[in-house]
């Protein structure tokens, strides 16, 4: 375990100018392993950055931070309004707020895959661990005393989907939407106005694991400069959906009902501008 004064010497030695009091604190306050560590490559490992200052890996913080206070409020906001309008179709759909009548009308995705024993098997494995994972998330609140939960437990009641929804994680809820049926999904988008040139109804699912993985890196403070937080590669639909012409573009910026979407995979002028804003002041 290197002292302080030995990690700046390391850095030294590794050819990143490192000294005075002033960039020791700095890099007590960044730590040698978010900061140095973190910031020494772009994506993967192999790919180094010459770093040849420590005042370049405080920038590269800096730009990182600033990034990630740009995206934090949208993304929680799309968040919010993805499972507030899943919640609306499924209410609609299932005619019932409980989970039991829920999984028995309207998360039956994996009975279109019935000619196909493989994705069959697949599908509802998916759907089986998704009523595992909501079974223990609302076992592990109530040990939590989780009042959105304790009171429909305590008065000896069942959980309704809304209660379940304000504790879900984002994960959990990407596997709740691909479970969903086709006509629910399909509801979804059509509210959301997505586009009809796209699977929309099947590209919603691969948005939101996309989300995921950077909403965490945003809210646990992992590096989003490199994208190295995604945890799966990111289907080709998606770029296509980016990069669509004008008049898919015209007809996203139409949607005012969730265009927090659009601004986070769409507007990329916004953000740049936010970006600059944020990294000025």
């Amino acid at each position: 375990m290197k002292t302080l004064d030995e990690l700046m010497q390391h850095l030294c030695d590794n050819g990143i100018a490192c000294s005075g009091e002033l960039q020791k604190r700095e890099l007590k306050n960044l730590g040698y392993y978010h900061g140095y560590k973190g910031y020494r490559f772009a994506g993967i490992a192999k790919n180094r950055l010459h770093l040849q200052s420590f005042e370049q890996i405080s920038s590269l913080n800096s730009f990182d931070m600033a990034l990630k206070s740009l995206i934090y409020p949208r993304i929680i906001a799309v968040e919010t309004a993805l499972k507030n309008y899943t919640l609306e179709e499924v209410l609609q759909d299932a005619e019932s707020p409980f989970l039991d009548q829920i999984f028995a009308q309207s998360l039956n995705a994996y009975k279109e895959y019935r000619g196909a024993k493989k994705q069959y098997k697949i599908k509802l494995l998916r759907r089986l661990r998704l009523r595992n994972e909501m079974d223990s998330l609302l076992s592990q609140r109530y040990k939590s005393s989780v009042p959105v939960i304790q009171h429909f437990f305590d008065a000896d009641k069942q959980v309704p989907i809304w209660s379940i929804f304000e504790v879900i994680t984002l994960g959990t809820f990407g596997a709740f939407y691909k479970c969903l049926d086709a006509r629910v999904k399909q509801a979804i988008v059509q509210e959301l106005n997505r586009p009809s040139n796209f699977n929309s109804a099947s590209l919603l699912g691969d948005i939101i694991f996309t989300l995921k993985d950077l909403r965490n890196a945003v809210a646990h403070n992992g590096i989003v400069v490199g994208v190295r937080f995604k945890s799966n590669s990111v289907n080709q639909g998606i770029g296509r959906l980016i990069n669509g012409d004008s008049n898919n573009r015209h007809q996203f910026q139409r949607n005012n009902r969730l265009h927090c979407i659009d601004g986070l995979f769409v507007d990329e002028t916004s953000i740049c501008k936010g970006r600059q804003n944020q990294i000025s002041r």
